[in-house]
């Protein structure tokens, strides 16, 4: 287990997240900022654990980022 902060947290994922555009990138940042920020508040969990919680950044940037792919639609 990779025990993250917050700061590094963020860091990471604002780098992984790589050439989205800035409003977008920021709009995710802010939200997992206060996502983790409400989480300790709330449970009085420590910032790592939360983090923890969150899953992997790797899982994250694929549920966030939106997909360059286009989808195909077989005809009937």
């Amino acid at each position: 287990m990779i025990i993250m902060r917050k700061r590094e947290f963020i860091r990471e994922l604002s780098r992984r997240l790589g050439d989205i555009s800035e409003s977008e990138k920021q709009d995710i940042l802010n939200y997992y900022d206060e996502l983790i920020e409400d989480t300790i508040e709330r449970t009085n969990k420590s910032e790592e654990e939360v983090i923890y919680d969150l899953g992997s950044i790797s899982e994250i940037v694929r549920r966030v980022k939106p997909s360059k792919e286009k989808i195909q639609y077989d005809e009937p």
